[in-house]
């Protein structure tokens, strides 16, 4: 049996895909160059036009699994429901996070709002990945096309309108980059400025971390390890090394007085 031959000509459709152009690989293959009813352009061998391996540009494959995985409204796929959470925001008044959104008069464009798959379409061709979130590049914009991006956690957490602008050493930083330059926790530095520390001494004052390795006897463990092994209170062992500077091997040695009732 011969090879098989295949007639194509330009205007000639196969599903979604429609010829264009022919033309030739580097290895001088033929290839025919086609554009799909979405738009995208495709060059695609001919077996596969023909046995029905090529039907798109990959739009129809992704529709499918789209409609595989969602049932009665609801879907497995994380950008639906990250969909749905945009939603939910913009316009359920009982969603916790409405006021911050919808009361705010946030909203989604109505061609993501409408249609799920331009959404999916937008995420798939803008970088989405399983690790990113959506995030508004101007934060009292809407959630449209030109206002959105995929970030990570942490760079939406410092675009977010919450993580508050402060002033030190002649510099202006968030909270967040504030925490990561000097190594001290977010929530703790948040806790201290929200009660009024100072912000030399929210950022100089050593944190309370029971998790601190200390090296005694000769062996390595952490604060909260030798405090129980050596029944010490683990607040006052921190307070002697870093209030009062005492050294590791005295505050873990000198007992503490506790006050005996009578």
């Amino acid at each position: 049996m011969g090879k098989q031959k295949y007639f194509i000509d330009i205007g000639d459709r196969f599903s979604r895909l429609k010829v264009i152009a022919i033309t030739k690989n580097k290895d001088n293959r033929t290839r025919y160059k086609c554009e799909c009813d979405c738009g995208n352009v495709v060059c695609v061998e001919a077996r596969f036009l023909f046995n029905g391996d090529s039907m798109s540009c990959g739009c129809f494959a992704r529709e499918t699994f789209i409609k595989r995985n969602t049932k009665h409204g609801g879907s497995k796929t994380r950008v639906y429901k990250i969909w749905e959470g945009m939603k939910a925001r913009c316009n359920n008044s009982n969603n916790p996070s409405f006021e911050y959104y919808g009361k705010r008069n946030i909203s989604i464009c109505d061609e993501w709002e409408k249609e799920f798959m331009n959404f999916y379409s937008w995420a798939m061709s803008n970088g989405y990945r399983d690790d990113l979130t959506i995030e508004r590049i101007n934060n009292d914009g809407n959630y449209e096309p030109s206002n959105c991006k995929w970030a990570t956690p942490k760079e939406q957490n410092n675009n977010t309108r919450h993580n508050r602008i402060v002033e030190y050493e002649g510099n202006k930083f968030n909270l967040t980059q504030l925490s990561e330059k000097y190594n001290i926790p977010f929530s703790v530095l948040k806790h201290r400025l929200n009660k009024n520390w100072g912000i030399n001494v929210a950022i100089k004052t050593p944190v309370r971390n029971k998790n601190i390795m200390l090296d005694y006897n000769g062996m390595t463990k952490t604060l909260s390890t030798w405090c129980t092994e050596l029944n010490l209170n683990r607040w006052t062992v921190w307070s002697r090394i870093n209030k009062q500077n005492w050294s590791i091997e005295k505050a873990l040695s000198t007992p503490v007085e506790r006050e005996v009732s009578c």
